[in-house]
């Protein structure tokens, strides 16, 4: 077994240093997107009772509008069921620093009639009578090499989602 020296030597090695790097990028060791965070109050009336699930969402939008009736294409989700949840309530999505194409995002955050398992990852959408907030917000410079949290995204839930027509 080699001695304790033996290995700091090697471990100072720039080849191996790049082998590690590369091996700890290749398993997924950096997020692919930013992050958000904030504290989610709700409007005077807006009660979580008809609902499961506070979905959170959070994803590049250089328009910065936000339409509810379309669905949300997004990078970083995020759903708590609404048992353990008390407002304001604090919360924080992504985080990581990976390669980011735009500065414009937007987060999104909504009571869902459905249930977390409901609610898929990839794309999904607000149902009609949903209550939630959108608020855009520029991704903030990365303070550290693993934390790119853009803080005081704070949003309030207010708005219905009308029923379609």
């Amino acid at each position: 077994m080699p001695s304790p020296p033996a290995i700091a030597t090697a471990i100072r090695s720039p080849l191996l240093a790049i082998l590690l790097v590369t091996a700890g990028a290749a398993a997924g060791c950096e997020p692919a997107a930013p992050g958000a965070s904030g504290v989610i109050s709700l409007a005077p009336g807006a009660q979580p009772i008809a609902f499961k699930t506070l979905a959170l969402r959070a994803f590049a939008r250089p328009s910065g509008a936000f339409d509810p009736s379309r669905p949300i294409s997004h990078n970083l989700s995020k759903n708590e069921p609404l048992t353990a949840l008390s407002f304001p309530h604090p919360y924080r999505i992504g985080g990581g620093i990976g390669k980011v194409d735009f500065t414009d995002w937007l987060f999104v955050a909504w009571f869902s009639q459905r249930g977390s398992d409901d609610l898929h990852d990839d794309v999904d959408g607000l149902d009609p009578g949903d209550v939630f907030c959108a608020v855009p917000f520029r991704v903030a410079r990365a303070r550290s090499s693993s934390d790119a949290v853009t803080y005081n995204v704070d949003c309030t839930l207010a708005e219905v989602v009308p029923a379609r027509r």
